[in-house]
């Protein structure tokens, strides 16, 4: 429904990922595609494509997500580069857009605003990562109206292939978030 940031996430199977630093962790090209129908009744819809390359020292990405309906939409848009200068270390940045409309009968209102994240991941072992990650950088230090900024830490394990387990915390406006994970692949 509403993506947030999770500075780690399970890449045993293809992936597009959201931390930046984590794209040269990932293998060659991969899409995706998602859409729903959140609160089906209320004509909301919600929906996010992906495209990531990487390669074993680089990896770039790009994110498009929509949500809304027809009298109020939010467009964001998100560039991702990442360099992996050591095996055991990532680090990446990502250049965001956001387009918010708002269409009533009597008021309209858009607004296209602008901002940047930055993310690491530090791998010292195959089967462990931790990674963090902020968004909306400039927004988070600087509290702003209509842009909210986003971090996220975390941590993910791998005891055996094709398991594993991760664990995120992410602070946002609405609060903390906790996300756990397991991965079976």
């Amino acid at each position: 429904l509403f993506p947030y940031a999770r500075a780690v996430q399970d890449t045993s199977s293809p992936v597009c990922v959201i931390n930046p630093a984590m794209i040269p962790y990932c293998s060659g090209f991969t899409a995706s595609a998602a859409g729903g129908r959140p609160f089906y009744g209320y004509g909301l819809d919600s929906t996010q494509a992906a495209l990531q390359y990487s390669s074993p020292g680089m990896g770039i990405s790009a994110r498009w997500n929509s949500f809304g309906d027809d009298a109020y939409r939010e467009n964001s848009l998100c560039a991702g580069a990442a360099l992996r200068p050591a095996a055991w270390f990532g680090a990446g940045l990502s250049a965001d857009l956001y387009r918010i409309s708002i269409d009533l009968d009597d008021t309209g209102y858009s607004d296209t605003l602008y901002d940047f994240g930055a993310g690491f991941m530090v791998v010292p072992a195959r089967w462990i990562e931790a990674g963090f990650m902020a968004r909306n950088i400039h927004a988070l230090v600087k509290e702003q109206d209509a842009l909210y900024g986003e971090w996220s830490c975390g941590l993910l394990t791998r005891p055996c292939r094709g398991l594993s387990f991760s664990w995120n915390l992410t602070g946002n406006p609405a609060g903390s978030i906790n996300t756990f994970i397991v991965a079976v692949n």
